[in-house]
């Protein structure tokens, strides 16, 4: 449950960081990122993959760049 909040508050958090960016002609580029990025890092914290967090972040940070373009 807690997890979850988390991603989604960091969702809002990013997509909010994101929204500025709309005004200017990078916007649906910035958006795009944003999107592959958080689908990366999800995809690296599923609890079928890795079983603890603290593992995941590990993982996720050693291959940062697959993570990343994972969400692309």
């Amino acid at each position: 449950m807690t997890e979850g909040v988390q991603t989604a508050l960091l969702t809002i958090l990013v997509y909010l960081i994101a929204l500025p960016f709309v005004l200017c002609r990078s916007g649906f580029i910035a958006f795009f990122i944003a999107t592959a990025w958080l689908l990366g890092r999800d995809i690296s914290n599923s609890r079928d993959a890795v079983p603890s967090a603290r593992r995941a972040k590990a993982m996720r940070n050693q291959n940062a760049a697959l993570v990343f373009t994972a969400g692309w």
